[in-house]
């Protein structure tokens, strides 16, 4: 699957063969995948989240279940699968939601104020590692450590507008920015 600002497509590697899926999306802009541990495919829109329906052969929009009235569209720009594989972690535009797929239930969670959420990842025990325009987040239950760039401390963040954010196998942290990459060793 590749998501793209023209929608997005399913490349076959044997043959090279590009097919466009984009039937169903609620934007043709995609930012982000996620195939999560049952197999159902989700894709973040500039408007929105759908899920893959196998038997239409075709995008879903999944409707968003918040009670923010002023909510004008829904960029969703990034997911994650819960720990426990019982919901999704939305990030997006000044806000964060956890959707349970199971009974179509929104939730915005509020640790994490208007942050625009630009990238999230799975930290060491279950801990929930936020990339946003303000810093890193590091959610685990009710805990709520903030990461940011500070001048006076040569080893803190070298930027606070977070792109992307990557926890390995031997749980050292990448995070990139707008002035490269910043790296927690365990």
């Amino acid at each position: 699957w590749v998501g793209s600002l023209y929608g997005i497509f399913q490349l076959n590697l044997n043959n090279w063969k590009v097919s466009d899926f984009s039937a169903g999306l609620p934007h043709k802009s995609v930012y982000s995948i996620l195939r999560d541990s049952r197999g159902i495919l989700y894709v973040g829109t500039y408007n929105g989240l759908a899920r893959w329906n196998a038997n239409a052969h075709k995008f879903i929009t999944v409707k968003a279940g918040t009670d923010n009235q002023d909510l004008k569209n829904l960029f969703v720009n990034c997911l994650l699968e819960s720990p426990d594989n019982e919901s999704i972690y939305i990030g997006s535009e000044g806000a964060f939601y956890e959707y349970i797929p199971l009974n179509n239930k929104w939730t915005q969670i509020s640790k994490f104020g208007n942050n625009n959420i630009k990238s999230l990842a799975k930290g060491n025990n279950n801990h929930i590692l936020i990339g946003t325009d303000n810093g890193v987040f590091e959610w685990f239950r009710d805990t709520v450590r903030h990461y940011r760039h500070d001048s006076r401390q040569e080893l803190s963040l070298s930027d606070n507008e977070i792109w992307c954010i990557f926890a390995d196998n031997e749980h050292n942290i990448g995070a990139g920015h707008e002035r490269g990459f910043s790296i927690w060793r365990s």
